[in-house]
C-alpha cells in the first residue's frame, strides 16, 4: 500500500495545463571529432503554481566514422510534484550510437563567365 504522502488524485480529463518551456543549450568543439553538450531547461505551468519540473544535461558526441557518432551523457530531472512512481530527483545516462543519413552538401560552383558569343546572351544597347 502506497504512503498517503506520495498518493495523488486521478487525472482529470476535463484539467488544461498552460505550459512554457525555456531551454538553454551551450555546444563547444573540443577536437576535431568530439563535442561537448550542455543543456538546462525548465517547464512552468501557468494556470497552476505547483507544478514544475527543471532539467540539467551533460552529453558527449564523438564521430567514429562519417556517418556514425556515439553519444554519451547525463541528465538530472527535478520535478517538485513528481508523476506516479517517480522521484523528485531522477537521473537518466545515455549511450547512443547515431547514423547520419544526410549527405555531404557540395559547394556551388561558381558561375563561369566567358564572352558573349559564348553563352549565348547579345549585348543590349541603352541610348
Amino acid at each position: 500500500m502506497a504512503s498517503s504522502s506520495c498518493w495523488r488524485p486521478p487525472p482529470d480529463p476535463r484539467r488544461l495545463l498552460h505550459i512554457a518551456l525555456v531551454e538553454l543549450s551551450f555546444q563547444q568543439n573540443i577536437t576535431h571529432g568530439v563535442i561537448f553538450i550542455l543543456s538546462l531547461g525548465s517547464l512552468k505551468a501557468f494556470n497552476e503554481l505547483d507544478p514544475w519540473l527543471v532539467n540539467g544535461g551533460v552529453q558527449f558526441k564523438i564521430k567514429l566514422y562519417k556517418v556514425l557518432s556515439l553519444y554519451t551523457g547525463v541528465t538530472l530531472r527535478f520535478g517538485n510534484v513528481p508523476a506516479t512512481n517517480f522521484r523528485k530527483l531522477d537521473t537518466v545516462s545515455n549511450l547512443s550510437l547515431s547514423v547520419s543519413f544526410e549527405s555531404a552538401k557540395s559547394k556551388p560552383q561558381e558561375p563561369e563567365y566567358g564572352r558573349v558569343g559564348e553563352t549565348g546572351l547579345k549585348p543590349t544597347l541603352k541610348g
